[in-house]
């Protein structure tokens, strides 16, 4: 990437449909609390009355709804599966109420400590993916959570605003590899032949999920 300007080499104008990458507006994010509470409406709409239960206390008898109920906040989130992992869903025929694709949350990065900006920026955190902010879509340079990573329906990922270049995406990739594995791939790795550098996307191999490798949910 560019240093004199990353954000221009760092996104790019969203496509026709839903990619890794894409920045989307008001995603929630947070935590599932313990112990857990059961909300079982009284009726199919939730604005209704309902009973709550701690899980050791659920009567047996099943619901058709029941919600579980989650501590979470509202913010900025990017999506993170694959292409083709998005499309599966919609490639198998599926109605479109039932897509879901993983996010995870893009946070401000002055919501961190000043003296954890730096560390961010130059990729040092493996949990925080930095991201430079682009006006107007991002006013504030951000992070990426990968601690907060949540499925959502493709309907609560629609107002999409800006996605990230090829180059970022892979920097993602490498990024998220990192924190899930504690295995860090550098972006560059030098030939024990030649000693020069080599990009190290050539040593992966990317793998396009087959329409018939496992169930939808």
């Amino acid at each position: 990437m560019d240093s004199r300007d990353p954000a221009e080499e760092w996104y790019a104008s969203p496509g026709g449909d839903l990619s890794q990458g894409d920045i989307v507006r008001l995603i929630p994010f947070g935590l599932i609390d313990a112990p857990l509470t059961i909300c079982r409406p009284h009726n199919a709409d939730p604005r209704g009355k309902a009973n709550y239960y701690p899980l050791d206390q659920l009567p047996t008898k099943q619901r058709t709804i029941q919600y579980l109920h989650a501590n979470f906040k509202f913010a900025l989130g990017i999506v993170l599966w694959p292409d083709c992992q998005i499309d599966k869903l919609k490639n198998q025929g599926h109605p479109e109420k039932k897509w879901f694709a993983a996010v995870a949350p893009v946070i401000p990065l002055s919501e961190l400590a000043a003296e954890l900006r730096d560390r961010v920026r130059s990729f040092d955190r493996a949990q925080w993916f930095p991201l430079p902010a682009k006006l107007p879509e991002l006013p504030d340079e951000s992070y990426v959570d990968l601690r907060f990573v949540w499925t959502l329906r493709y309907s609560l990922l629609s107002d999409r605003i800006i996605t990230l270049s090829e180059g970022a995406k892979q920097a993602l990739r490498l990024h998220k590899f990192w924190f899930d594995t504690e295995v860090r791939v550098r972006a560059q790795v030098e030939c024990p032949h030649c000693h020069k550098p080599v990009e190290s996307s050539v040593l992966f191999q990317y793998k396009d999920f087959g329409e018939d490798e496992g169930s939808e949910e």
